[in-house]
């Protein structure tokens, strides 16, 4: 075991940490605050095997990776893997230097997708909106797969801008 997510409580009450408000908790900090067999206790008494809440761990993600950088730009796309009847849905930070750093993901059956594609890319791009630290600025890449008025609507309630890539061979017309 080389990592382990747990809650901390103080008072009885979840002790809620930022990077950007300065207010995370270290193990130094634990270790001060309750002393280092104390410390060694309570984190050798939960089992790998416990809940861990996805979603928080790639929320903190998210929080770590965006940092406090002024704006971002969020490349998203599927991928297929036809041979296991699977497709995944990536949300990746492109970096200044080329690279991209994945952000969120999550992976269906390809078979059960038909009528849900939609409504999951939406609910990843929510996600992402109450994850990444405010005033973060986002412009969001994507294919023509993505281009739905449904997702230009919620990506301007968002104030994000956006670049979908189409073939040549399509018209776009935007009113304002």
């Amino acid at each position: 075991l080389l990592i382990q997510m747990v809650n901390l409580l103080r008072d009885g009450q979840p002790l809620r940490m930022s990077k950007r408000a300065g207010t995370v908790i270290t193990m130094n900090d634990l270790v001060e605050a309750i002393g280092v067999d104390a410390a060694r206790y309570a984190l050798a008494r939960y089992t790998t095997d416990t809940n861990i809440d996805i979603d928080l761990i790639q929320q903190r993600w998210v929080e770590y990776v965006v940092g406090n950088h002024p704006s971002i730009m969020v490349a998203m796309d599927w991928t297929d893997f036809e041979k296991d009847d699977h497709t995944t849905l990536c949300a990746y930070m492109v970096t200044t230097h080329g690279r991209a750093m994945p952000l969120t993901w999550k992976t269906v059956k390809k078979s059960e997708l038909k009528t849900h594609q939609t409504a999951m890319e939406e609910q990843m791009i929510e996600r992402l909106h109450g994850w990444i630290p405010q005033p973060t600025g986002v412009t969001l890449l994507a294919d023509r797969g993505f281009g739905k008025q449904e997702l230009y609507k919620l990506l301007e309630s968002y104030h994000w801008d956006y670049a979908i890539r189409f073939r040549d061979n399509i018209l776009v017309e935007h009113d304002g």
